[in-house]
C-alpha cells in the first residue's frame, strides 16, 4: 500500500525493486500496474486508472499529472484565502 507521504514515483520505485527480487521478469509492468490501481493512496488515481486501463507507463503519467494537480489545487486554494 503506497504511504501517503509517498509519491507516486517513489512507490512506483519500491514496488520494482520488489518485482525485480521476486523476479517477475516479463509480468514486472503489469503487476506494478495492478498494485498501483490496487493500492495506490489516493483514491481518485484509483478511479482514473480503473476507467483507463493503461500499461504502466500511463498509469504513471496520470498519476504523476493528479498528484501535481492536487497540489497546485491546494497552492490556488491558499492563496485565493490569503488574498481575502
Amino acid at each position: 500500500m503506497q504511504n501517503p507521504e509517498e509519491d507516486i514515483s517513489s512507490y512506483v520505485a519500491t514496488l520494482r525493486g520488489l518485482a525485480l527480487s521476486c523476479r517477475f521478469e516479463q509480468l514486472s509492468d503489469s503487476l506494478i500496474r495492478d498494485q498501483i490501481v490496487r493500492c495506490a493512496y489516493n483514491k481518485k488515481i484509483r478511479e482514473k486508472l480503473l476507467m483507463k486501463d493503461p500499461n504502466l507507463e500511463e498509469a504513471v503519467q496520470i498519476a504523476k499529472a493528479m498528484e501535481h494537480t492536487a497540489v497546485w489545487l491546494q497552492e490556488m486554494d491558499g492563496s485565493s484565502r490569503e488574498e481575502k
